[in-house]
């Protein structure tokens, strides 16, 4: 779950900062991640999809922890996030990474 809200929060201050919006309403969380992906005309995006799919399990991990459905969370599932967040950790760092450089080269133009 703290991966997730780390991976989130990262994505928050991006939102409001560079992309100048934030997903509001029941399904913000879910829309943070997907604007990450495809975000407002002209603006460069975060991650591609296969961040954004392997990212959905832990949001969703982390919806069913957060809103008291731990009794759905399946231990093969939650041992299978574990074993993946290094992995997964390490290409969310090279994307971001990358979306910086793209970033600052966009702002010497």
């Amino acid at each position: 779950m703290n991966f997730y809200n780390g991976i989130e929060n990262i994505l928050k201050r991006i939102c409001k900062e560079y992309y100048k919006t934030m997903p509001k309403g029941e399904s913000w969380h879910k829309e943070l991640l997907l604007l990450a992906f495809n975000p407002p005309a002209g603006k460069i995006p975060i991650f591609n999809q296969d961040i954004v799919s392997r990212l959905h399990s832990y949001r969703n991990f982390r919806h069913r922890f957060v809103s008291g459905y731990g009794f759905q969370l399946k231990g093969e599932k939650m041992l299978e996030l574990t074993d993946n967040i290094d992995i997964l950790w390490n290409d969310v760092k090279k994307t971001i990474s990358v979306f910086w450089d793209r970033l600052e080269a966009e702002k010497e133009i």
